[in-house]
C-alpha cells in the first residue's frame, strides 16, 4: 500500500474550480464534479491522490465513474460536462439552502422562552407545546400542555 495514502487530507474546492473543469482535468476534480462533492483528497505535497490506476483498482471496471471519466474519457462531450456542472451547482445551492434553513430553525428554537417554561411551537404557530416544569429541573412529559388549532 502506498504510504502517501496515510498522509492524505481533504482540500475544499470552489465553484470556480468546478466551472473550469474539462475532460483533461485531474481525475480527482472529475470525481468531485461527478459526485457533487466540494472537496478532493490530496497528499502532503498538495497533489491529488486519485489517479487512473488507483481509480480503476478501487472502483473497478463496472463503476459508472470509471467507465465515463477514465475508460471512455475521449467520448465525454462539453455538453455532458456542462450538464454535470449545472447539476453540481443545483446540488450545492440546495445543500446551502438546507444549511441556512437548519440554522434559522436552531436560532428560532434557541430564542424560545426558557426563563420559566420550555415552549416549542411549529413554524406556522398552529401547534404549541408548553412544558410546565422549570427549565432547570428534569423535564417530564407528564407536565406539559399541548395546544393546537
Amino acid at each position: 500500500m502506498d504510504n502517501n495514502l496515510f498522509t492524505a487530507r481533504l482540500m475544499f474546492i470552489s465553484y470556480d474550480e468546478i466551472k473550469n473543469i474539462n475532460k483533461n482535468s485531474s481525475i480527482a476534480h472529475l470525481k468531485a464534479l461527478y459526485e457533487c462533492q466540494d472537496f478532493i483528497a490530496i497528499d502532503y505535497n498538495n497533489k491529488t491522490l486519485l489517479n487512473k490506476n488507483l481509480a480503476i483498482k478501487n472502483f473497478g471496471y463496472k463503476n459508472d465513474f470509471a467507465n465515463i471519466f477514465i475508460l471512455n474519457k475521449d467520448s465525454i462531450t462539453n455538453e455532458y460536462l456542462e450538464s454535470r456542472k449545472a447539476l453540481y451547482k443545483s446540488f450545492i445551492t440546495l445543500k446551502q439552502e438546507r444549511i441556512e434553513s437548519i440554522a434559522k430553525e436552531m436560532e428560532r428554537i434557541n430564542n424560545l422562552s426558557f426563563k420559566e417554561n420550555l415552549i416549542l411551537e411549529s413554524k406556522d404557530k398552529s401547534i404549541k407545546i408548553i412544558f410546565l416544569d422549570s427549565i432547570e429541573s428534569n423535564i417530564s412529559m407528564s407536565n406539559l400542555i399541548h395546544i393546537y388549532n
